[in-house]
């Protein structure tokens, strides 16, 4: 941790973006949310990205990524079919 005396605190600033109401922002994107792809990113950043997706939306193929997922549903049930340790699993 640093101290006050080597904290530099101009290099700390950042800019923050204004809060987004999400569902409003999917009743204005709900076109571009229907399948057969039915993504859009909400947000494409350094070392994230927050993507919405619209449904229904199956898929039997698996991505591997070296970072965190995080799953947040807005409307309906949602089923994440994982690959843990070779074994096929849902979680709901």
């Amino acid at each position: 941790m640093p101290t006050t005396s080597s904290f530099d605190a101009a290099a700390c600033r950042t800019r923050v973006l204004p809060p987004i109401d999400l569902r409003r922002w999917v009743e204005e994107h709900r076109a571009e949310l229907k399948p057969p792809v039915g993504n859009k990113y909400l947000y494409d950043g350094d070392g994230f990205f927050v993507m919405v997706i619209g449904g229904p939306n199956a898929r039997n193929d698996f991505h591997m990524t070296d970072s965190e997922e995080y799953f947040y549903q807005v409307k309906g049930d949602v089923v994440v079919r994982i690959l843990e340790d070779g074994v096929i699993r849902d979680v709901v």
